[in-house]
């Protein structure tokens, strides 16, 4: 997608040069606004029951092997024993981004995440520096500024144990999509500035964002577990060596899944090859 704007922008702030291009972005595809730097759209029944029924396959499965793919902060790492599980995902997943015209709108289809919280933050989990229950940015653990991120709530207590987005002050500028030592240090930067918009995360409904939108993790009080898919997408062409570049896979790669192609995952359960803000879990390659 380029990413030109207007000639007038030049003497617009930083944040509207981003309510700019957000604007921009969903104008390929039905959806209500949020806020400024987020929306939502009702997913086809048809497709979200096929991602449901995906996912919650993948979510069964791992559970027989007693969550060993589980990460600290709730990714489901596909691995050897649930990649069929998990290519269903990826197909149910690609067919409700392409309802939305996204081929219009990014350059590179990253693999989506699946994600398991739990009713309550696990001891593990409760005092690590790179907790998704910290408001945070995916900007922070160096995914591309010109991202967008994408959130579908699938199975579990959504109302409850939910994702909390943050409108930002209107003199935001660079230093807030810039990468950070960790969420914890980010949110002492910049949370106590942001106001919490209204909740809205419901099944059936896929949630798009600037990827710039800080957001968090948020259980209330006597909620139950909760799954759902994310990731963030590339707009623009990434610079070598970003974050998730290796994770990403071209337009008619994501189509071929499915049909002639599938993902592969060569870990095994119980190996680990990740490090929050350096190196993602994931391992695959495109087979036939």
């Amino acid at each position: 997608m380029e990413n030109n704007l207007p000639h007038q922008s030049l003497k617009l702030s930083f944040k509207e040069k981003r309510e700019l291009r957000f604007k921009k972005i969903c104008s390929h595809f039905n959806n209500v606004m949020l806020s400024s730097l987020i929306c939502y759209q009702k997913i086809n029944s048809k497709l979200f029951n096929s991602l449901s029924k995906a996912v919650t396959d993948y979510f069964n499965e791992s559970k027989k092997y007693k969550l060993q793919n589980k990460t600290p902060n709730g990714l489901l790492v596909p691995k050897q024993g649930i990649e069929d599980q998990f290519n269903s995902v990826v197909i149910a997943y690609r067919d409700i981004l392409l309802s939305l015209n996204f081929p219009k709108i990014i350059s590179l289809w990253s693999i989506p995440a699946v994600r398991h919280k739990d009713a309550s933050i696990s001891p593990e989990n409760k005092e690590r520096p790179m907790r998704s229950e910290l408001p945070h940015s995916d900007t922070w653990i160096g995914w591309d500024k010109n991202s967008i991120l994408i959130n579908i709530p699938i199975l579990g207590d959504t109302d409850g144990n939910r994702v909390n987005y943050f409108n930002h002050p209107n003199d935001m500028d660079e230093t807030w999509i810039q990468k950070q030592h960790s969420f914890e240090e980010g949110a002492k930067k910049f949370a106590n500035k942001c106001t919490l918009i209204k909740p809205h995360y419901k099944k059936g409904y896929i949630y798009i964002a600037d990827i710039s939108v800080i957001h968090q993790t948020h259980r209330d009080a006597g909620c139950k577990d909760r799954v759902s898919v994310e990731i963030p997408m590339y707009i623009n062409y990434p610079k070598k060596g970003d974050f998730g570049l290796k994770d990403a896979l071209t337009y008619n790669e994501i189509k071929s899944i499915g049909i002639y192609k599938k993902l592969k995952f060569p870990l095994k359960m119980g190996q680990i090859i990740g490090e929050s803000g350096v190196k993602r879990s994931i391992e695959f390659s495109l087979s036939n």
